[in-house]
């Protein structure tokens, strides 16, 4: 990919993301997610880890789930569960790596 579409990429996501801002209730809406995350109790922190793990196997950026983890439950329990779900997401992805996509990764190293 060129530089100059890298560019116009990023600038087409910027413009999106601050139409977005502006146009709709995006803080309202955070609100309303971080009400019922928390209102789902234990189970919120659970659906919380198994997206984070989900999201590790799949090589998305962690820090936006990690700064969701402090935003939804604190900086303490935030980084307990941040810690589990890292540890837990490396080690989904190590035995995938390992055996279901091993032709896959052999494939793409050699």
């Amino acid at each position: 990919m060129t530089k100059t579409i890298k560019l116009s990429a990023l600038l087409a996501v910027v413009v999106v993301l601050g139409l977005a801002a502006r146009f709709f209730p995006l803080a309202a809406w955070a609100q309303h997610l971080v009400a019922w995350v928390r209102g789902l109790g234990a189970a919120g922190a659970v659906v919380y880890l198994l997206v984070y793990v989900l999201g590790t196997v799949m090589l998305l950026p962690g820090i936006a789930l990690t700064l969701g983890s402090g935003f939804l439950y604190g900086v303490f329990y935030g980084t307990l569960l941040v810690s589990a779900a890292s540890v837990l997401g490396a080690t989904a992805s190590f035995l995938l790596a390992r055996s279901i996509a091993r032709p896959w990764v052999e494939q793409r190293i050699a």
